[in-house]
């Protein structure tokens, strides 16, 4: 199965140069079907929520993306849906006619959740060209609330914003307030802070950040990582060893000196003269 993926993802950016409104949905198809398998063995229902783009019928699926994104590479079907952005956006720095067709191409053929995050954060790099493109995307709930696209609707709100009329800006704040309830204040916050405070139209929204302030723009789920090396002194510490006690200190220190040696010629024999500095420690 593996192998099979492997070829598609090898040639698929040829494929996109060659014929790219094929290559599009064949890409978004083999993603989506792979992101839907494999969430399928941790979730019973894949719920798909409908919703429309203009004229044009969408639907969104909730993959959790906004947890695994960042290990894109254990996903290498998912990511040819970064390939197929990665085409138009080239297309849209070149000031192809194409480019936007070829967006409108892509949002009928997403569908999980990944596919929408990206797509918004191609659209927040891109903000003067693609600012009347996005605001349909931007005022439909499900994207907004969404837990996969939540935090990239807001960035793209933050990006765009000065090219939304104030008429627009208010029928944004409006959606804004009417699709969270009252309990997610904070997400509420975050949203209409997106929007500089002398652009908001509603009163209560102007009242509302003057009262709480404005909120940095957050991820739902953010992971880190670190590691260090474990040391004599660590484990030593975590057996109820007084590593500072100087009796333990001067043996320690002896031993670092051993294991130093042993490390530098550990696959080498090593000559007479080092043999003679640590032997004494020995």
């Amino acid at each position: 199965f593996e192998m099979c993926h492997y070829r598609p993802e090898q040639y698929f950016p040829n494929f996109m140069q060659t014929a790219p409104r094929l290559a599009l949905p064949v890409g978004l198809t083999i993603a989506n079907d792979y992101i839907i398998m494999d969430r399928s063995r941790f979730y019973e229902n894949i719920e798909r929520v409908p919703f429309m783009y203009g004229n044009i019928q969408c639907v969104y699926i909730i993959d959790f993306s906004s947890i695994w994104n960042e290990s894109i590479h254990y996903h290498k079907p998912a990511d040819l849906i970064n390939r197929v952005l990665a085409y138009i956006e080239e297309q849209l720095e070149k000031q192809a006619d194409d480019g936007i067709q070829l967006l409108k191409d892509y949002i009928q053929y997403a569908l999980v959740g990944y596919s929408w995050k990206q797509l918004l954060a191609l659209v927040a790099r891109h903000p003067k060209a693609l600012a009347d493109f996005v605001y349909p995307l931007l005022i439909t709930p499900t994207l907004l609330t969404g837990p996969d696209t939540s935090y990239e609707a807001r960035v793209c709100i933050e990006e765009c914003v000065s090219f939304f009329t104030d008429e627009q800006v208010r029928h944004l704040e409006e959606l804004i307030w009417a699709s969270y309830d009252d309990q997610k204040e904070f997400t509420i916050r975050q949203a209409l802070s997106r929007i500089p405070a002398e652009r908001l139209q509603l009163v209560k929204s102007q009242e509302f950040i003057a009262e709480g302030g404005a909120k940095e723009n957050e991820r739902g789920f953010q992971s880190h990582f670190s590691s260090e090396t474990y040391t004599t002194d660590m484990w030593l510490t975590d057996q109820g060893v007084d590593v500072e006690a100087p009796e333990n200190r001067s043996l320690l220190d002896t031993s670092r000196k051993l294991e130093a040696f042993n490390n530098q010629w550990m696959n080498h024999t090593p000559p007479v003269e080092p043999v003679r500095e640590v032997l004494p420690y020995a």
